[in-house]
């Protein structure tokens, strides 16, 4: 069985981020969130809705900064580690949660690995690939 994991971050709207991990017509047994130091602590309520459905998360811990360039590094450098060790994965990056400037930078890395994009329209619960 092939692994379908989403990569997303956290942010104050999860249902952004949960709502496409339950939808039964989207392949996905795994979510990885990348969050900040200070967001450790909500991972245990998205936690609760997910592992009952068979669904494992896992965090990385984002850098402390807002440079743009050393974002992108980072993110080159664990999405990287993801693909080599995991090369069977099949990919999906949901922009639709965090802040701007994460989005973009990670955008800018997922592309290069040719990962699905996708988000969930806010107003109409849509979702967009």
């Amino acid at each position: 069985m092939q692994n379908h994991t989403h990569i997303c971050f956290l942010d104050n709207k999860l249902i952004n981020l949960v709502t496409p991990l339950l939808d039964t017509h989207i392949p996905s047994n795994e979510v990885i969130v990348f969050v900040e130091q200070t967001e450790l602590a909500k991972l245990d309520a998205i936690r609760a809705v997910l592992n009952p459905r068979g669904i494992c998360l896992n965090f990385k811990v984002m850098p402390q900064t807002r440079n743009t360039e050393e974002l992108v590094s980072y993110f080159h450098q664990e999405i990287d580690s993801l693909v080599t060790h995991n090369h069977k994965t099949l990919y999906a990056f949901n922009a639709s949660c965090g802040d701007r400037q994460h989005v973009l930078a990670m955008y800018e890395v997922v592309r290069a690995y040719e990962f699905e994009c996708f988000m969930v329209e806010p107003n109409s619960d849509e979702l967009h690939w």
